[in-house]
């Protein structure tokens, strides 16, 4: 039996081989690594290791990944130092080759000066509010990401603004803050080459991940973001 065939028994699912990497600034990035942890290991279809900085891209399997998962806050002095070498190089190639992203709260802003890290996103960073009540919103049900979740999730979160998104991304959640009218784009999709890409702007601080629905949406965009590598395998 071919490999593809293999991961399509359904008694035998392919898992996703990822990293999560977190660290930098304001953020409680080990509290972020313990709660997100706890919820992938729930998830039998997930194979996630904690990493702390770009040396996972020199490991001699990285070509086997399938999905970085970031949640990082890094400025642009910290680019040589989490970065060294040929890593930014690396990192760039291996999501144009097909290894998704799914690219949480800070790391949305990390490395603000570095254009082709910041392509990757459809959009840039622009400010914040207060740490406080928002509000996101579906914009989009009919997607592999959102379908099947509440269409409304309440969490503490700073709400990031954004420079206007690019044509390709897809828009599928939205947030407000708490008792205002403004919202903004909250979760989106975009392709960056063969790399499937998913942003989701909160959240701040840990209590976000106690929210059942807010932890299914990272585990959604997980798979989502994965699928790209398996299915170019398969062709």
């Amino acid at each position: 039996m071919s490999t593809c065939g293999a991961h399509a028994r359904a008694d035998e699912p392919k898992r996703i081989k990822a990293v999560l990497w977190v660290g930098g600034f304001a953020h409680d990035f080990e509290g972020f690594a313990k709660a997100m942890m706890a919820d992938f290991e729930k998830r039998p279809d997930l194979s996630i290791r904690v990493v702390r900085d770009g040396s996972f891209l020199d490991a001699p399997d990285v070509n086997e990944l399938d999905l970085i998962v970031m949640n990082h806050c890094y400025a642009d002095g910290d680019l040589r130092k989490v970065l060294p070498g040929e890593q930014k190089a690396k990192l760039l190639a291996a999501i144009q080759r097909g290894v998704g992203v799914v690219s949480l709260h800070g790391s949305y802003y990390s490395f603000p000066a570095w254009k082709e890290f910041r392509d990757v996103f459809g959009a840039k960073f622009v400010g914040h509010g207060r740490n406080g009540p928002i509000v996101m919103t579906a914009a989009d049900e009919d997607h592999p990401i959102t379908r099947g979740l509440p269409k409304r999730i309440d969490l503490i979160s700073e709400l990031y603004t954004s420079t206007a998104l690019s044509k390709d991304c897809r828009v599928l959640m939205t947030a407000a803050e708490r008792g205002q009218d403004a919202s903004h784009p909250s979760v989106w999709t975009l392709t960056h080459a063969k790399g499937r890409v998913a942003v989701i702007l909160p959240a701040h601080d840990v209590s976000a991940y106690r929210d059942e629905g807010f932890r299914t949406l990272i585990a959604n965009a997980c798979r989502w973001a994965a699928r790209s590598k398996s299915e170019e395998t398969c062709k």
